[in-house]
């Protein structure tokens, strides 16, 4: 696997409580991504969008099914529903990251495609910075 940082802007700063509650939320979002692609890619971007930062963290793996998409920020909805599919997590990773990135005003969502990857992108303020 290739993990990289693609058309990162190391001059934006999110505006957060300082505590590393989002470290939690990269964990989370690059543990599931490695989890999930067994060949090709994890792909990392920061950008400013409007008054937000926008993450993304895309890969390359086994996707998501349709009929998950609607549950996967419910807690235990991201669980294995069968032993086909290899998961030792809990299900609670993706709900707990988005409850984390809207208390610090941001917001989450993703696209997926089954057996192309996943895409989650969340976003968050942009530190005002003195001028």
């Amino acid at each position: 696997q290739r993990l990289s940082g693609v058309g990162s802007d190391r001059s934006l700063r999110a505006k957060t409580d300082g505590n590393s509650q989002l470290n939690q939320v990269f964990l989370n979002l690059l543990t599931n991504a490695a989890r999930f692609t067994d060949k090709g890619y994890i792909r990392v971007t920061v950008s400013r969008l409007a008054e937000e930062i926008l993450v993304t963290v895309k890969d390359s793996g086994r996707g998501i099914s349709p009929d998950r998409l609607a549950t996967i920020f419910d807690e235990f909805g991201g669980a294995s529903r069968g032993p086909e599919e290899w998961h030792s997590g809990t299900g609670l990773g993706v709900p707990i990251s988005k409850r984390l990135v809207e208390l610090h005003g941001g917001r989450m969502w993703l696209e997926s495609t089954l057996g192309e990857g996943t895409t989650f992108y969340f976003t968050l303020p942009l530190q005002e910075t003195a001028r």
